[in-house]
């Protein structure tokens, strides 16, 4: 394994310009599938609602499906992400002491393209149960490999720069979660269900990508110095671990509310505005968070972590807040105060990008 202060990790690494290449086309690499599939469905909704319904009524039900009954259904298809990512995740400690990072990010993007390939077959086949599979598919891998690239960056970077690294995968992150929320769009590949599924599968470039993979990940062969699991034994054993492990946890609570809006924010929209404009909102969502992320790389350096969580914590509260409380005045006041709900979204997602990091 790499001394992140040794001499081998200034010869791979360089400079901080250097970090952020190289780590962060590992991250884009590592956080495509994870950002890009659980955004798309966002504001391509209303044509998943449309494929779903008539999928079912090609199969000799005339009437369709109800409402709750596409309800039911959809939320299936969106929260079963996290319960193939659970598993992914438990399975990232085995992989990684037994097989290496290196290997366990690879088969990790095997399962993912075989996961995109189902999802894109199961459109011209009008089976909705072939593309929840899919994501079942899809999340295993990303639990694995998000958990993977983690332990990497972690391992690898020195000290005094683990905080750009660890904003670099979110950024990355984001940066596919806005590139999903755009291409769902209507006026994009919105309509196009097999287009925005299987871009995933898009092939890039082969230049060097051997050499490049060998590099950044050659230490991947070795054992991590202590198996993950005792790793996990030693944090609860420890005091100052155990309660770091738990600020944590609570820390992470900031990410509960990211979710519903990530799949939900144009749905709850259209409630408001036509379809166009929701559509627009949501991806304004993103990109400032987007945004915010890129900006709060340079920042955690500088102010550090702590008050960064604490300040934009209590702003990202205070947006989600002010949605809520304009979503209401819109109905019982004026509909006019739906424009607030927008304001808070994207503040919600500035405040994001800042904090959750």
């Amino acid at each position: 394994m790499l001394d992140p202060k040794g001499s081998a990790s200034k010869i791979i690494l360089g400079s901080a310009s250097k970090i952020i290449l190289v780590f962060g086309t590992l991250s884009v690499l590592v956080n495509f599938q994870e950002g890009y599939s659980n955004s798309y469905p966002n504001t391509a909704y209303a044509t998943f609602k449309e494929y779903i319904n008539s999928s079912y009524i090609e199969r000799e039900d005339s009437a369709g499906l109800r409402e709750w009954q596409f309800t039911w259904l959809w939320s299936g298809v969106l929260n079963v992400w996290f319960l193939g990512y659970l598993v992914g995740t438990f399975a990232t400690p085995y992989l990684n002491d037994n097989y290496g990072r290196k290997n366990s990010l690879l088969l990790s993007n095997i399962v993912s393209l075989v996961g995109t390939a189902v999802a894109t077959t199961s459109i011209p086949l009008r089976w909705p149960e072939l593309f929840f599979f899919s994501r079942v598919l899809a999340s295993a891998s990303c639990g694995v490999s998000f958990g993977s690239l983690i332990i990497f960056l972690q391992e690898t970077t020195p000290t005094e720069q683990r905080g750009l690294t660890s904003f670099l995968s979110e950024v990355a992150f984001v940066a596919m979660d806005m590139l999903g929320m755009g291409f769902g769009m209507d006026v994009v590949l919105g309509r196009y269900l097999a287009a925005l599924i299987g871009f995933g599968a898009i092939p890039g470039k082969r230049d060097d990508n051997e050499k490049v993979l060998e590099e950044m990940l050659k230490e991947s062969d070795d054992k991590i110095g202590m198996p993950v699991v005792e790793a996990i034994k030693e944090v609860f054993a420890t005091t100052h671990l155990r309660k770091a492990f738990f600020i944590g946890v609570l820390s992470l609570q900031m990410v509960v509310g990211n979710w519903p809006m990530m799949y939900l924010s144009t749905d709850l929209l259209e409630s408001h505005f036509n379809p166009s404009i929701a559509q627009l909102s949501s991806f304004l969502f993103t990109l400032g968070n987007f945004l915010a992320s890129l900006c709060g790389m340079f920042c955690v350096d500088r102010f550090g972590r702590r008050p960064m969580l604490i300040l934009f914590g209590i702003l990202n509260i205070l947006s989600m807040t002010g949605y809520v409380i304009f979503d209401r005045l819109s109905y019982s006041i004026a509909p006019s105060f739906s424009y607030g709900c927008i304001i808070s979204l994207v503040a919600y997602g500035v405040t994001y990008g800042y904090c959750n990091h």
